[in-house]
């Protein structure tokens, strides 16, 4: 039951993970235009141009790294006692 409840997880994860992704390209996109409005390389020397790139994608990363965490945990929990271990990456 915790191995199932382990891979749901990180399958739930890793999919909430590509909504945010897809979510965090539109309003950086939107941001972008608002903002920079084709001016990149001057707009990195500002700090909050760099937290207009960053900032959306944070909940993407977060759940990505959640959901590998979880599906480390699945495989080893599969993982026979007495076999050698072997990560899968």
């Amino acid at each position: 039951m915790q191995a199932r409840a382990l891979l749901m997880k990180s399958k739930i994860y890793r999919l909430l993970a590509l909504i945010f992704a897809f979510t965090g390209l539109l309003i950086f996109v939107v941001l972008y235009l608002r903002n920079i409005e084709g001016h990149f390389f001057e707009a990195l020397r500002q700090p909050v141009t760099v937290a207009i790139i960053l900032v959306p994608f944070l909940p993407a990363i977060v759940l990505s790294i959640l959901g590998q965490k979880a599906e480390k945990a699945f495989w080893a929990l599969m993982q026979p006692a007495g076999s050698e271990k072997t990560e899968k990456k």
